[in-house]
């Protein structure tokens, strides 16, 4: 199956527009830092793409690489979920998704490329108050 991109809660990850390709697989064969496409408000709604970073009995915890907080809502069984193994960036370029422990690690690199953004922005309006713009 074939998904489109929207959004962007996987931000370094995927971009709005990417064409994700995803494999139907039961939810125990899930793992750690597998991304995950799942449809909580049914099949015909869009779908959320974030990544597994835990279990709770039989759900997966998910959540968004440039998310602050994991999803409160657990996905199980009745969700459809799909892994994305696969895509295509909206210029046409082919790419692999890591999941696993390569998922992870791509996970917290880029939890911490975020982490700098928000404190660098926050030095910015410090240092700089002329250019608040709140």
């Amino acid at each position: 199956m074939d998904f489109l991109y929207r959004g962007n809660s996987m931000f370094r990850v995927f971009r709005p527009g990417d064409q994700l390709r995803t494999e139907a697989i039961p939810l125990r064969d899930f793992r750690r830092g597998d991304i995950a496409v799942y449809f909580q408000k049914g099949p015909d709604r869009p779908g959320i793409v974030h990544r597994v970073i835990g279990f709770e009995g039989n759900a997966l915890v998910t959540m968004g690489d440039n998310n602050a907080a994991p999803d409160r809502r657990r996905v199980t069984v009745a969700d459809h979920p799909a892994r994305v193994v696969a895509g295509i960036h909206w210029k046409g370029d082919a790419f692999a998704v890591r999941s696993g422990l390569a998922g992870m690690a791509q996970f917290r690199i880029n939890r911490l490329r975020r982490a700098v953004r928000i404190a660098a922005g926050r030095l910015k309006c410090r240092l700089f108050p002329a250019h608040r713009t709140d």
